[in-house]
């Protein structure tokens, strides 16, 4: 009966610190999973911001070619065509620094959700690690179930005489 119990209490142990060690694995992937995912999505954010800058650049110099233009062929110079030309330059700025300042605030969004992953998944693998039995306690544990073995094999041989 003690043998039994024993081998029981070992079985459980070896099935705990197994479950234990694949929740950590998996924590572990997971938080790799999503560090990949949101690391592209700033990429990817960076890029769209980076595409949304260039492509107001191309529009302001568009918009100052036909300033230009309007004003050669009317025959405009002077104040009047550089104040035209200079809030053109004023706006393409003033664009693109709110394309910039929302492309930082969505970056560090990400950047708030990678830590915060990044914490999940440590805190996820501290407790998958508790969950294991360690050496010492296993032992304890596997010499409390063999005495009560021993003791119940005792109290049935003692009902059975």
């Amino acid at each position: 009966m003690a043998g039994a119990m024993a081998a029981q209490t070992i079985m459980q142990i070896k099935s705990a610190n197994k479950t234990a060690e694949m929740n950590g694995k998996a924590a572990y992937q997971a938080n790799k999973l999503n560090q990949r995912q949101l690391a592209r999505a700033q990429e990817e954010t960076a890029d769209k911001a980076d595409l949304e800058a260039m492509e107001r650049q191309r529009q302001g110099m568009r918009e100052r070619g036909r300033i230009q233009a309007a004003n050669s062929a009317a025959g405009i110079g002077g104040n009047l065509s550089l104040m035209h030309l200079s809030n053109s330059f004023f706006q393409e700025g003033y664009d693109n620094s709110i394309i910039d300042s929302d492309a930082n605030d969505a970056i560090q969004s990400i950047q708030g959700q990678r830590e915060a992953s990044q914490m999940t998944a440590e805190s996820r693998i501290a407790s998958a690690e508790n969950q294991a039995v360690n050496p010492f306690m296993g032992g304890l544990m596997i010499g409390g179930s063999a005495a009560s073995g021993y003791a119940t094999g005792k109290d049935l041989s003692r009902k059975w005489r």
